[in-house]
């Protein structure tokens, strides 16, 4: 007998896996987002302060992970989506203060230490505003 579970309610590692994505601007990011994220085994999708969603777009976009999509948490500041996370690793776009939209505020700054105070505890990976699409 071995020790790693096999029952369909077993918690993996990308149990434990978040990914926030702040003032989204094009709502086809965030399906397109939940698409990809769902095709890697990720299930739990936080959005802060999206400037349009739910919407049409993102759900078309979404593509075969429009349940997840509903279940995507909508919060107000970032400090809520990660505010039971141990460990935060993000990234920063960083664009000329001419060109940033009003629908954007600096934001606070959110640093983690690289310790883990659990095996199971949840991490989650935060990404820029995106402000254009590629599709």
């Amino acid at each position: 007998m071995t020790d790693t579970p096999t029952s369909p309610q077993a918690t993996t590692l990308l149990d434990n896996l978040r990914v926030v994505l702040v003032q989204t601007f094009h709502p086809g990011n965030i399906g397109a987002t939940a698409r990809a994220i769902l095709t890697m085994g990720i299930k739990d999708l936080v959005l802060v302060n999206p400037r349009c969603f739910p919407d049409e777009e993102a759900t078309r976009m979404a593509s075969g992970a429009s349940e997840l999509l509903e279940n995507a948490r909508v919060v107000e500041s970032l400090e809520e989506a990660v505010s039971d996370c141990q460990l935060v690793i993000g990234a920063k776009l960083s664009i000329p203060r001419a060109t940033a939209k009003s629908h954007w505020s600096s934001g606070a700054s959110v640093s983690a230490s690289p310790t883990r105070k659990s095996p199971a505890a949840r991490t989650r990976c935060r990404f820029p505003p995106i402000r254009t699409t590629a599709f």
